[in-house]
């Protein structure tokens, strides 16, 4: 897609929902999902003891739907806390993206409003705006809650719809932006047009193959179109 037709996207769209873990920061930099998940496997384990089922599963959000599906309503709740508390010490670590301050203060510019949407907690979001002086850039956050069933994260189109209803307003009229394929499956099964942020080799293709409006491969190239547009 050229750039006029990514300025154009763009353009069309009144409001711009945001992936957190990616487009705005590097999450996991410096405490790695892996060790996140080994972490909260281990805070599990400490107190409840070993869970069968799990030695299959890798990741953090994987280890959560599961804890949901196979353990007591209290060993979920305690792994939801477990895991919104590792990620808000990943938020202080968190490595931001190159562009996407840039990206934010752009789109503040236009008049537009900006919903962070997020499978990584609200109270991690918050904590890396907070800590970034950023809470001024973003009107909306829509992130998993303690509370929340893991089945409604993305690729579920339940945070986009949200975040629509939210800030009030239609599919059509706004713009997803994200790295990750379920990213872009959320925002096409909610009926919002996406962009892919392509930034390791192959995503491109994989974003594009599942219905992503365009793609980018650094968030600079945002900034530019949204200036054109």
């Amino acid at each position: 897609m050229t750039d006029d037709q990514l300025a154009a996207v763009l353009s069309r769209a009144r409001v711009i929902l945001l992936d957190f873990d990616g487009p705005i920061c590097s999450l996991f930099a410096a405490y790695p999902a892996s060790q996140v998940a080994a972490d909260l496997r281990a805070a599990i384990e400490a107190r409840f003891g070993e869970v069968p089922m799990l030695a299959d599963v890798d990741g953090p959000l994987q280890l959560l739907r599961r804890y949901r599906e196979v353990c007591s309503p209290e060993i979920a709740t305690f792994a939801a806390e477990t895991l919104r508390d590792c990620e808000v010490v990943a938020a202080g670590s968190a490595i931001p993206t190159p562009g996407a301050t840039n990206v934010l203060e752009s789109v503040r510019a236009s008049g537009r409003p900006v919903a962070v949407v997020s499978n990584n907690s609200v109270e991690a979001v918050a904590a890396y705006l907070d800590w970034h002086q950023l809470r001024h850039c973003v009107d909306l956050v829509v992130a998993r809650r303690v509370d929340m069933d893991p089945r409604l994260l993305k690729p579920d189109p339940y945070l986009p719809r949200q975040a629509l209803a939210g800030i009030g307003i239609g599919a059509v009229h706004a713009v997803l932006v994200g790295d990750s394929i379920s990213d872009i499956e959320a925002a096409r099964a909610a009926g919002v047009p996406a962009i892919g942020y392509a930034n390791k080799p192959g995503k491109r293709e994989a974003q594009a193959h599942v219905g992503a409006h365009a793609t980018v491969t650094a968030m600079t190239e945002l900034v530019d179109a949204l200036n054109k547009g």
